[in-house]
């Protein structure tokens, strides 16, 4: 509650999450409170991007690593030749855009969390997260059950 509390001093004050447009002692305007949400808003959603953008290039994820990847496991894309320097180029038109859309959205939406406040008083990134290792969890659980069920599974895991 520092940032109801105290005028609005340099940049920490900007950082901070939103708790709610309503404490008792808040002295700011409404329009504080909205510039306040937008620019956390964009410094959630630009972290986000380049966090994105940073993470497609240092995992080979990006078009040039795609492409090789296509061009080795002997795939194609049906209208183009099997070049990967063609594939490279029809992979630069999406890769990069879907890069920047999904890191928009993953912060915007771990933004919105911390404004809006989630059960508990949980950040907006450790619901991504506790999400992220709930859909992990469930999967590890369905592809063991499935191996209990299906002895050729265990065949093909190499577990049998």
């Amino acid at each position: 509650a520092v940032w109801y509390l105290s005028p609005l001093n340099g940049i920490t004050g900007w950082l901070l999450p939103m708790l709610g447009f309503r404490v008792a002692g808040d002295t700011h305007a409404p329009w504080q409170h909205a510039l306040h949400f937008i620019i956390y808003l964009s410094i959630y959603i630009f972290g986000s991007i380049l966090f994105a953008k940073f993470w497609i290039e240092t995992t080979d994820m990006g078009p040039a690593a795609i492409a090789r990847q296509i061009q080795q496991s002997d795939m194609h894309i049906p209208g183009f030749r099997r070049d990967p320097k063609i594939l490279r180029k029809i992979l630069e038109r999406y890769i990069p855009a879907v890069t920047i859309i999904g890191g928009a959205a993953v912060g915007a939406l771990a933004a919105f969390a911390d404004a809006i406040g989630t059960v508990g008083r949980t950040s907006g990134t450790g619901v991504l997260l506790l999400v992220g290792i709930l859909i992990r969890l469930y999967e590890d659980l369905a592809r063991e059950q499935a191996m209990d069920m299906h002895p050729l599974l265990r065949q093909f895991f190499g577990r049998g």
